[in-house]
C-alpha cells in the first residue's frame, strides 16, 4: 500500500544535520498528548544522517491511508515496531516483545516519532553509530480501520482497532498508561488482543517463536543481517570489451539467420542449483524478446512469435547501431521503477497508453552473430562476445543494458537479491549450448509463490486511484473460496485502471460462501471475470495469502497478454447461455459425497456440478451428437465402462437414435441428447466422461469432424508433442483446412478441423490415414502411422483410426476417469505454446478459466468447414509416395 504513495520531498539536509540542530528533547513533539490531524516528521528526520542510513527520506504527507506494519528491530535490544497510518504519516510505537494473539498478554508500547508512510517499505540493516543501530524486517503489514473515533480516542488514552494483516487479524487496542515518571510524559502504552474470533487464548509469546519471517522478502531477521554483511561479489563475465570474432567461438558454424528463432526457457527449481558450473543472472519481470539483426533491420519477435517491433521502437533503434552484420539477441522488455527493480504491471501501463520512453531491453544472450550460429558455443563464450557487442551502445541511462552474471552461492545470492525487492534469479550452466525449448541447464529461483486468482472484489481508498485492495479467490470442490487481500504492487495508473475495469463487474454479495470468521470490510464484490497473478510468501492455517502482492492482470482479462493476441477460428465471443443458475441448484445425485478415484478427489456431486458450470461450452461439441459415455459408479479408476445403448432408468431427456447396419445383430439403439436438460440428466446418472461420434443425428453417415490424436511415446517429453501438434496444424492448414486444438486430459493432444458433410465413413477415415502417413514420409523419426507399440519408440503416434465409424474421442471440456480428474480444454495456439503441464486443467481450474473468456478459443469452428477435394488427396498421395 505504501508503495502507491512514494513522492519524495528534498529536504535540507545541511541543516537538519548541523551542530547546531535542536536537540530532540527539547522539542514540543514530546508533550504528553500531541493532536493527531497533522504529521509530524521534524524528529523522525532530525535523528538519522541519510547520507549514511538506507532509511527513506521524508515523504509527502497523504491522506485517506490505512495501512499498518510492524517491523521486527534487532537494535540494542530486540523489539517490534507498531505502526498505523494516521494524518498522512505512520504514528509508531515500539513493542517490547512480538505481538501475542492471546488477550491476556499485555505488551509495553513506547510511543515514538513519527515515521512517514514510505517507511513501511523498508527492510535492511542501519549501520552502526547511527540512530537505531540494528536490522529491520516487516514482520506483518496490511489494513486497519478504527473502532473509535481516532482523535478523541488518542486523548483518551484508548485506541480501539481492527487489523487486517498477514498475522495479525481482529480487534486490538492500545491504551495509555499513567505516568509513573514526570519524564514520561504519556509514551508508555499497552498493546492488547481484544477477545474475539481470531484470539488464541493460551498462546502466549507463540506467534513471534512460530512466525520469524519477513512478509515481503521472507526472510529472518538473522539472514537479513548475513545478507546484509556478506552480500554476494559481483563478478562481471569479462572486463575487456574488444570485439570478439563471432568464428573464433568453440563450435561456432556459418549458417544463415533463422526468420522466428525460438527461445530457450527455463525450468522452475525450489532453489538455486548447488556446485560448481553454474552462474546467477537476475531475473526480469517483463517481456521475452529476441532481437534479430540483419544489416541495420531490426525486428523484435516476443516468446510467442509475434513480432512487436513498433512497439519497442527506441529498442529497435538502438540495436541498429549494433556494428554487425547479423545477430540474433536474447533478453527482456521491460519497465525500470524508482528503486530499479523491474515491473510487469507498470510494462503493461506503459504499453497500453504507447508510452515507449520507459522500455529498457536486458539482453542475457547471444545466438547468431556475423554469420555464425553461437547457440553450440558455451554459455560464458556467447556472454562474452554480446558483452562486447553491446559495448557501443549498452550505457548506464541507455535503452540497452548487457546483463551480468553473478558466480559463487546462488542462494545467497538469490536472498541479496529478494531483499532488494526482485523477483528472484535464473541459474546457468556455464558451459551449456543454447536449447530452445524448456531445458534443466537453465533453472529459475523466487522468493515467493506466484499464482492466478479470480478477482471477486475490491475495497476503495480515496488515495492513490481510490483502489486499496484486490479481494482474491480461488477454485476449490464447490466453486470459489475466498483467500484474503492483495493491498501492494499497483501504481496509481494501475489502481485507476483496475477500478475501472472492475466497477462494471459489481454485483450485490460475493459469488461464494465466507467462512463464519472471514469479514470484509467495506468490500465491493464482483463477477469473477478478471484474473491477476499474484506473488504470496506463503498460505494461513485458514487459506489466507501472506504478504500477496499484486503483479499484472494474467491469462483472460489481461491486456496485451499473448492470450489477447492469439487469433481465432472466426467470430469472436462466449458461446450462447444455456445453462441457468437454476439449473445448476437442481443438480442433485445420488451418494453425492463419494470420493472419486481417490481419497482425496473430488465428490461425485463436484464432478455434477463441474459439467453444469462448464454446459455452456460443452453443449456445441456434443449435442446432437451420438454419443459414448464412460461412468464409474464405485469412484474406483479400476470401476469403469463404456455405455453407447440407452438403458433402463436413464432419464426422459437422453434420446435414442437406430445407428443399426443391416448385418447388426442385436440392433440397439444408441443414445445422444439435445439440450441442457439431457446434459444434465446425464451428469445425475454417474456419468464422468462423454465422446461424440464425429457425426450429427441427422445426417449420421456423413461425418463432420476430424480428429488427429497425437499419442506420444511413454518417455517422450510434453514440449515435443506441443511442437509436434504445430507441425500438423501447418500441415492442415496448407492443405486448406483451419486446425484447432485442444488437451485431451492425458499426455497428449488433438488436433482437430471441421469438414463439410459430403464424404462418407470410409472416404472420410482413409482421408485422415493419408495425412498421417504423408506426415510420418515426411518425418519419419517423429512420427508414425502404425498403431503397434513397438513402432512407437521415441516418436508420435497419429491416431487417425478416432474418425471410423462408432469411433469416439473426448468432447472438448469432458472429464476424464482417472486420478486428479484432468479435463480435455480448447485452447488458443498461443495458449498451448505457453502451456507447460496439461494435467493443470483439470475439475477444479477450467471451469474458473471459462469464467473469465471473453471469446471462445474455438469460434467459427463449424463456418471454416472445408470439402475433401481430389486436389488434396492427390498431393498426400506424391508426399506418401515421396
Amino acid at each position: 500500500m505504501a508503495e502507491r504513495r512514494k513522492v519524495v520531498t528534498k529536504t535540507k539536509a545541511s541543516a537538519a544535520q548541523g551542530p547546531d540542530r535542536e536537540k530532540p528533547a527539547a522539542r514540543k513533539a514530546t508533550a504528553k498528548v500531541r493532536p493527531l490531524k497533522g504529521g509530524h516528521l521534524e524528529r523522525y528526520h532530525e535523528k538519522r544522517n541519510f547520507a549514511v542510513t538506507p532509511e527513506p527520506t521524508v515523504s509527502l504527507p497523504t491522506s485517506g491511508g490505512d495501512m499498518f506494519v510492524v517491523q521486527k528491530h534487532a537494535a540494542t535490544r530486540l523489539h517490534y515496531d507498531f505502526r498505523i497510518e494516521v494524518g498522512g504519516v505512520l504514528r509508531s510505537w515500539a513493542i517490547t516483545k512480538a505481538p501475542s494473539r492471546d488477550p491476556a498478554v499485555k505488551r509495553l508500547a513506547v510511543h515514538v516519532e513519527d515515521h512517514p508512510v514510505s517507511y513501511g517499505d523498508f527492510e535492511g540493516t542501519i549501520p552502526e553509530k547511527q540512530y537505531g543501530a540494528g536490522t529491520v524486517i516487516v514482520w506483518d503489514r496490511g489494513t486497519w480501520t478504527p473502532a473509535n473515533d481516532i482523535e478523541a480516542g488518542y486523548k483518551k488514552g484508548e485506541i480501539k482497532m481492527r487489523l487486517d494483516g498477514t498475522k495479525l487479524k481482529g480487534g486490538f487496542v492500545l491504551v495509555r498508561l499513567r505516568d509513573r515518571d514526570p519524564r514520561d510524559k504519556g509514551k508508555n502504552w499497552l498493546f492488547i488482543k481484544e477477545k474475539d474470533g481470531f484470539a488464541e487464548p493460551g498462546s502466549a509469546d507463540a506467534l513471534g517463536e512460530q512466525e520469524p519471517r519477513s512478509v515481503i522478502s521472507g526472510l529472518t531477521i538473522e539472514e537479513m543481517a548475513k545478507a546484509r554483511r556478506a552480500p554476494p561479489e559481483a563478478k562481471p563475465a569479462r572486463k575487456k570489451l574488444k570485439r570478439v570474432d563471432a568464428a573464433s567461438l568453440p563450435k561456432a558454424r556459418k549458417a544463415k539467420l533463422d526468420e522466428t528463432p525460438e527461445p530457450q526457457l527455463a525450468s522452475l527449481g525450489a532453489h538455486p542449483p548447488r556446485g560448481d558450473g553454474w552462474v546467477h543472472e537476475i531475473k526480469y519481470d517483463g517481456y521475452r524478446t529476441l532481437a534479430r539483426v540483419e544489416n541495420g533491420a531490426v525486428r523484435l519477435i516476443t516468446r510467442n512469435g509475434h513480432d512487436w517491433t513498433e512497439r519497442y521502437q527506441p529498442i529497435a533503434a538502438a540495436l541498429a547501431k549494433l556494428p554487425c552484420s547479423t545477430a540474433v539477441v536474447d533478453g527482456e522488455v521491460c519497465v525500470q521503477t524508482a528503486s530499479g527493480s523491474t515491473s510487469f504491471s507498470e510494462l503493461q501501463d506503459a504499453l497500453a497508453v504507447g508510452d515507449t520512453s520507459r522500455l529498457t531491453y536486458f539482453a542475457f544472450d547471444l545466438l547468431h552473430l556475423d554469420g555464425y550460429d553461437l547457440r553450440s558455443a558455451p554459455l560464458v563464450e556467447r556472454k562474452r562476445a554480446l558483452e562486447a557487442l553491446l559495448a557501443s551502445v549498452a550505457s548506464e541511462h541507455g535503452v540497452v543494458h548487457y546483463s551480468e552474471h553473478y558466480e559463487g552461492d546462488g542462494d545467497v545470492f538469490l536472498k541479496q537479491v529478494l531483499r532488494l525487492g526482485l523477483e528472484g534469479i535464473i541459474s546457468k550452466k556455464a558451459e551449456a549450448p543454447y536449447e530452445s525449448g524448456r531445458s534443466r541447464t537453465w533453472m529459475k529461483s523466487k522468493g515467493a509463490a506466484a499464482h492466478e486468482f479470480a478477482i471477486v472484489g475490491f475495497t476503495e481508498s480515496k488515495a492513490a486511484g481510490g483502489l486499496a485492495s484486490l479481494l482474491l479467490a480461488e477454485t476449490v470442490a464447490d466453486g470459489l473460496q475466498y483467500v484474503g487481500k492483495a493491498g501492494t504492487g499497483f501504481t496509481v495508473a494501475t489502481a485507476k485502471e483496475l477500478k475501472a475495469k472492475l466497477e462494471p463487474l459489481l454485483r450485490k454479495d460475493p459469488i461464494f460462501t465466507l467462512k463464519i470468521n472471514e469479514k470484509v470490510s467495506g468490500a465491493k464484490w464482483v463477477e469473477p471475470k478478471l484474473f491477476a497473478e499474484i506473488e504470496y510468501a506463503n498460505k494461513t492455517a485458514d487459506g489466507h495469502l501472506r504478504a500477496a502482492r499484486y503483479k499484472g492482470l494474467r491469462g483472460p482479462g489481461a491486456e496485451d497478454s499473448p492470450i489477447a493476441n492469439s487469433t481465432g477460428g472466426g467470430t469472436k465471443g462466449r458461446p450462447a447461455k444455456v445453462v441457468s443458475d437454476l439449473d445448476l441448484a437442481r443438480v442433485n445425485i445420488t451418494n453425492p459425497d463419494r470420493r472419486m478415484f481417490s481419497a482425496d478427489g473430488p465428490t461425485k456431486l463436484d464432478l455434477a456440478v463441474y459439467y453444469a458450470r462448464v454446459g455452456d461450452w460443452i453443449l456445441p461439441h456434443i449435442a446432437n451428437r451420438p454419443l459414448t459415455l464412460i461412468r464409474s459408479p464405485s469412484g474406483k479408476v479400476t470401476d469403469r465402462f463404456y455405455q453407447r445403448h440407452v438403458r433402463p432408468g436413464m432419464p426422459d431427456e437422453v434420446k435414442k437414435i437406430d445407428l443399426s447396419l443391416p448385418d447388426d445383430k442385436d440392433r440397439e439403439e444408441y443414445l445422444y441428447i439435445t439440450d441442457v436438460k439431457g446434459l444434465l440428466g446425464l451428469v445425475q446418472f454417474g456419468v464422468i466422461e462423454i465422446h461424440p461420434w464425429g457425426c450429427k443425428v441427422d445426417k449420421p453417415e456423413r461425418p463432420d469432424r476430424m480428429v488427429f490424436d497425437l499419442d506420444p511415446d511413454e518417455g517422450l517429453d510434453w514440449r515435443k508433442v506441443v511442437e509436434a501438434s504445430f507441425e500438423v496444424r501447418d500441415f492442415l492448414t496448407s492443405l486448406g483446412f483451419t486446425p484447432f486444438v485442444r488437451t485431451t486430459g492425458g499426455k497428449g493432444i488433438h488436433v482437430v478441423v471441421a469438414v463439410e458433410r459430403q464424404s462418407p465413413w470410409d472416404e472420410f477415415k482413409e482421408f485422415s490415414h493419408m495425412v498421417v502417413q504423408a506426415l510420418a514420409a515426411r518425418a519419419p523419426l517423429r512420427y508414425t502411422a502404425s498403431i503397434a507399440k513397438k513402432d512407437r519408440k521415441g516418436r508420435i503416434f497419429i491416431d487417425y483410426l478416432r474418425n471410423g465409424r462408432m469411433a469416439t474421442a473426448a468432447a472438448s471440456y469432458s472429464l476424464r476417469a482417472r486420478v486428479g480428474v484432468p479435463a480435455s480444454c480448447n485452447l488458443t495456439w498461443d495458449e498451448l505454446y505457453d502451456l507447460d503441464d496439461p494435467q493443470t486443467l483439470n475439475w477444479k481450474t477450467v471451469p474458473l478459466r471459462l469464467d473469465g473468456l471473453d471469446d471462445d478459443p474455438w469460434a467459427g469452428i463449424e463456418e471454416s468447414a472445408q470439402r475433401i477435394t481430389k486436389a488434396m488427396q492427390s498431393t498426400l498421395q506424391k508426399l506418401i509416395k515421396g
